[in-house]
């Protein structure tokens, strides 16, 4: 389910719950919205408000942590590949086969990240062949001729060993996410909150405005939420910036 459906869903689910209690207030007898069965309703309304404002802020938290971490990994990866493309340069016209395998593998990784932003039920299919395994086979066939060459192999495959390490850690940050069953309960806190709201607010045009607003502030929070968790597959399209900026520079001169 794409991150707009869930957001919507959860606007749909707060607006609906006002329009519900409005018309379960139509219903009750009017000793049932006075007096101490407000007090009630404000009560049960303040305690799943002060449940759901501490688990979304823990929410925001948790994905802005693990935003920041994927992100630093495809930036970690991307000037590391770079560094790999200067080395195979200072090796010599030997390493020409190698660097084109470096910047074949960051075109084939760009594409693959691009199709799971779309699609992450295509992750088996596309871990199938990765790309990123063949660098380090192609270095360990060079053949150095001097102490600076070897030197240089060496380097390459430690650079390359950070890469597949950074490539892997990202192609995880896919499968991560929160899971199902807490949206479920957050969006029932959300819709029982309205509900108490519609029991006990007017009926009027300011009445929808501000309920319209709420709803709409409501499912922004969510929004973000999501958006912070999949840090590859929502507006932060910083995940394939850097690559595309990291194979810019390995064509140029």
């Amino acid at each position: 389910m794409s991150n707009l459906t869930i957001s919507l869903l959860v606007l749909a689910a707060t607006f609906s719950g006002y329009l519900i209690g409005e018309l379960i207030s139509r219903f009750l007898p009017e000793n049932h919205l006075s007096g101490k069965s407000v007090e009630i309703i404000e009560i049960t309304r303040a305690l799943i408000i002060g449940l759901a404002t501490l688990t979304l802020g823990l929410l925001i938290s948790s994905g802005k942590s693990s935003h920041d971490s994927e992100i630093n990994h495809i930036q970690l990866q991307a000037s590391k590949t770079i560094a790999l493309a200067r080395i195979l340069d200072e090796y010599g016209s030997d390493a020409d086969n190698v660097k084109e395998v470096v910047k074949d593998s960051l075109k084939k990784q760009i594409y693959r990240d691009e199709v799971l932003m779309n699609n992450r039920n295509t992750i088996p299919d596309i871990l199938k062949g990765t790309g990123i395994n063949s660098l380090r086979p192609s270095i360990s066939s060079l053949k150095p001729k001097n102490d600076e060459q070897r030197f240089l192999k060496s380097s390459a495959l430690n650079v390359a060993n950070e890469i597949e390490d950074y490539r892997w850690q990202t192609l995880e940050g896919f499968y991560r996410g929160i899971q199902a069953p807490l949206y479920i309960i957050l969006g029932l806190w959300l819709f029982i909150i309205f509900i108490t709201i519609g029991l006990v607010a007017p009926f009027n045009g300011t009445v929808i405005a501000m309920m319209i607003i709420l709803s709409l502030s409501t499912t922004s929070a969510i929004y973000l939420v999501i958006e912070l968790e999949r840090p590859s597959g929502g507006f932060s399209t910083i995940a394939t910036n850097n690559l595309k900026t990291a194979l810019k520079i390995l064509d140029g001169p």
